[in-house]
């Protein structure tokens, strides 16, 4: 059996070495392998091979679903975020009119961020003649059917009696 020596040139000037060091550098020594006859070559079957890229092709499935999941999530939160702003608007400018508001629901539609937006205001009064009840909720107009509410804020204001 011929034996390969793998040169490794941090050990090469330790020539002299016994014992326990010397035991560490003979384990470097390895057996050839028989040339031609195959066995002791390293390497992975086809099996393997099939099993490990099914593996990783299932992870990178998952974060692509995960990666997909995360831009979907980022879409509906900016939404939600103008359509706050939108609603935010509206409520500022009805907290400061100069007059009570009249009580009832007044409703429209604005641009905001490449997109058109539909507004209701609605004015109640509440328990304390004093004060009333301002309820601004916004949706995208193209959504306009399904029901759906981006955002909704409420304020109390003071009147005058």
């Amino acid at each position: 059996m011929s034996r390969v020596i793998e040169w490794n040139p941090l050990l090469s000037s330790f020539a002299g070495l016994t014992g326990e060091s010397r035991r560490l550098l003979d384990s470097s020594v390895k057996p050839a392998s028989d040339e031609g006859t195959g066995s002791g070559q390293a390497g992975f079957t086809l099996i393997e091979m099939i099993v490990a890229l099914a593996v990783l092709s299932l992870g990178l499935v998952a974060l692509l679903n995960v990666t997909g999941e995360n831009v979907r999530a980022a879409g509906t939160i900016r939404e939600t975020v103008v359509g706050q702003i939108v609603a935010e608007n509206h409520l500022v400018e009805a907290m400061l009119a100069e007059d009570a508001l009249e009580a009832g629901t007044t409703t429209g539609e604005e641009g905001m961020a490449g997109r058109r937006w539909t507004w209701r205001r609605t004015v109640s009064p509440t328990a304390n003649a004093g004060m009333q009840r301002i309820e601004v909720s916004v949706h995208p107009a193209e959504d306009a059917d399904d029901g759906r509410v981006d955002a909704t804020l409420t304020a109390f204001r003071g009147v005058d009696k």
